[in-house]
């Protein structure tokens, strides 16, 4: 038997990264495209890290997100939608842990927004004398 156990399942762990699909093995990262998944299933699972992936403030990696509480929410429920899914497709050979933690709105997602520059500085203190430093309000997410 070539010390594989009979009837052994693959072990797959679901999680959003940043710009990566939420399936993870031993290895590492699995293409959700190598998995006996739907193509419907498979764009789901595109559209939801690009979705996740907006959830992130790039241009102030520290500063908060822009969600509101009410897109986590819908988030959340999708993603859980989409691991049932993948739960149903993949069937008794795999075994899918969801390690997928609900996402929430920043605490202090107001007051960033009420002054983006004081609350990085705030935080950052090393950034005031940065040598061409950016407002924040000049980025897209930062204008108030």
């Amino acid at each position: 038997m070539n010390g594989m156990k009979v009837n052994e399942k693959t072990t797959l762990r679901y999680w959003f990264e940043w710009y990566t699909p939420a399936l993870w093995g031993k290895r590492g990262y699995v293409s959700p495209r190598e998995l006996p998944l739907s193509g419907e299933t498979v764009a789901e699972l595109e559209r939801l890290t690009q979705w996740h992936d907006s959830s992130m403030n790039w241009y102030h990696l520290s500063a908060p997100g822009p969600w509101r509480q009410e897109e986590c929410d819908r988030f959340n429920s999708a993603s859980d939608a989409l691991y049932r899914r993948i739960c149903e497709e993949l069937g008794s050979n795999y075994e899918v842990i969801n390690e997928q933690g609900p996402l929430n709105e920043d605490p202090g997602l107001d007051e960033y927004l009420r002054d983006p520059d004081a609350y990085i500085l705030a935080r950052s203190p090393w950034l005031r004398d940065f040598p061409g430093r950016q407002s924040a309000k000049t980025t897209p997410f930062g204008t108030p």
